[in-house]
């Protein structure tokens, strides 16, 4: 796990020279709400107070992967019903779309058969269905503030996600890989292209929009810790 961590964090490093422009102050706002544990040189949000040990189940495995299906599916159906003309069009078909990925790693979670787990599917929880709502309505209204979120959401996945992610799978899943971390395709290209279309988006905002994306983002960092 260790010389995972290293491996994604070189990969990050590598990645954040190539971040400048909007994503680069997006970046750096972002850092700073994280702890110093977390992030050593940039984090300075307040470090949480202790709390008993959390022991993860499959069944709390589940509702999150449920939560985070309900955060998905909204994102990909704002872009994927942008009209032509809307800045939110260069983002159809990505390479980093996780909806159908879910659905299948919740399919298993729920099916009896074979090696499925046979759980019950629950239903969304009320922080993740109002955070989708949020955004949704960002999609409609403000397209600066949904793009942060969006590219928080996505992101943040590719990283520290999969680490976590991993460390599910060793402590209660056997191991197993699910659909949520694989991509099609080389995975750093469909960042790069993503990246290179938000820059070019955000050069028409207005100081002001970005002013409201801090906002924005400090909204999604506290909506994930509530989950």
């Amino acid at each position: 796990l260790h010389k995972e961590y290293r491996r994604q964090r070189q990969m990050c490093i590598r990645d954040r020279k190539k971040e400048d422009g909007f994503l680069g102050e997006l970046r750096s706002y972002a850092m700073k709400l994280h702890t110093r544990e977390q992030a050593p040189k940039e984090g300075q949000a307040e470090a949480p107070k202790e709390q008993p040990k959390w022991e993860p189940t499959t069944e709390c495995y589940l509702q999150y992967l449920v939560d985070s299906k309900c955060v998905y599916d909204t994102l990909e159906k704002a872009v994927a019903e942008a009209e032509e003309g809307s800045a939110l069009v260069a983002f159809k078909a990505t390479g980093l779309e996780r909806g159908e990925a879910l659905a299948r790693d919740i399919a298993w979670f729920t099916s009896a058969e074979g090696d499925g787990l046979g759980l019950e599917a629950p239903a969304v929880s009320e922080g993740g269905s109002s955070f989708a709502a949020t955004v949704a309505g960002m999609a409609r209204d403000n397209v600066p503030a949904f793009m942060c979120h969006y590219y928080n959401t996505y992101f943040a996945h590719t990283a520290g996600g999969r680490m976590i992610g991993k460390q599910l799978s060793d402590a209660i899943l056997d191991k197993k890989k699910l659909e949520f971390y694989k991509w099609d395709g080389v995975l750093k290209e469909h960042m790069d292209g993503v990246r290179k279309e938000i820059n070019d988006m955000a050069e028409k905002w207005t100081q002001v929009c970005l002013q409201y994306i801090s906002k924005s983002l400090h909204l999604s960092f506290v909506s994930a810790r509530s989950q």
